[in-house]
C-alpha cells in the first residue's frame, strides 16, 4: 500500500493507468500462454524477461512452445519430427512418461529439454536440435535460453518476489482488464447518448450556417 501511495505521488494519474495497463497486458499474456502450453507462470515469466533482454518477440517463443505437447505425444508413439532431436538430447520415452504411460507435465518436460540443450557445447548441433524439437521458432528460443543460462531459477525467484508471476498478480491483471473494458463500454454508451441527443441540433446548426453562407455570397 505504501509503495502504491508513493507511486501515486511520483506520477500523474494517466501515467499510472498506462503502467497498470502494460503490466496487466504482460501478465495476461503469461496467463494465456500458461493455459495454452502447460508451462508454469514462473517459466514463462523467465522467458518473457529473456526475450526482452535479447530483443526477441515473446510471442515468437509462444509459437515454439505451443506445439510441443503434440510433438512429445508423437515421440511417445515413436513418430514425429522432434524424435531425432529428443534422442540427440539423450531423452527417452520413459523420461517423458509417468508410470501410467501418460506424458509428464509440460513444465517438467520443458525443464528437462532446456537443461539438456544447455549442456551442449557445439552451437551448430544445439541449433539443429532446437529446430527439430521446437520447430522453426527454435532458433529464436536459443538466444533467450542462453541469456538466462544457469540464472533461470534466480529469475524465477526474483519474479515471484516482485509479484510478477504470482496468482495474485494474475487475478489483479484480469480484474483490471475487465475494468478497462467496462469503462470503455461506458464511454461508448455516454457518447451514444450525446450523439442521439445533440446530433439533430448540430445538423440543424450546420444547415443554418450553410444557408447563411449561401445568402452572404449570393
Amino acid at each position: 500500500a505504501e509503495i502504491g501511495l508513493r507511486m501515486a505521488q511520483a506520477f500523474d494519474p494517466s501515467q499510472i493507468v498506462e503502467m497498470m495497463g502494460e503490466a496487466s497486458r504482460l501478465r495476461n499474456e503469461l496467463a494465456n500462454l500458461e493455459v495454452e502450453t502447460g508451462l508454469s507462470a514462473d517459466q514463462l515469466g523467465a522467458l518473457q524477461l529473456g526475450a526482452a533482454v535479447t530483443g526477441k518477440e515473446f510471442s515468437s517463443l509462444g509459437d515454439a512452445i505451443r506445439p510441443l505437447a503434440k510433438k512429445l505425444g508423437d515421440f511417445r508413439n515413436g513418430t514425429g519430427e522432434a524424435k531425432l532431436g529428443l534422442e540427440a538430447l539423450g531423452i527417452s520415452v520413459e523420461d517423458l512418461t509417468g508410470p501410467s504411460g501418460n506424458l509428464i507435465p509440460m513444465a517438467d518436460a520443458f525443464e528437462l529439454i532446456t537443461q539438456r540443450l544447455a549442456a551442449i557445447d557445439n552451437e551448430g548441433a544445439k541449433a539443429e536440435i532446437a529446430m527439430r524439437v521446437f520447430g522453426e521458432s527454435g532458433g529464436k528460443m536459443l538466444p533467450v535460453l542462453d541469456a538466462l543460462g544457469s540464472s533461470m531459477s534466480g529469475v524465477v525467484d526474483l519474479n515471484r518476489q516482485l509479484g510478477i508471476t504470482t496468482d495474485e498478480s494474475a487475478t489483479a491483471a484480469a480484474e483490471f482488464q475487465v475494468a478497462l473494458a467496462l469503462n470503455k463500454q461506458m464511454m461508448t454508451a455516454i457518447s451514444t447518448v450525446i450523439l442521439v441527443e445533440f446530433a439533430p441540433a448540430f445538423e440543424a446548426s450546420v444547415h443554418l450556417m450553410n444557408h447563411g453562407v449561401a445568402l452572404a455570397t449570393a
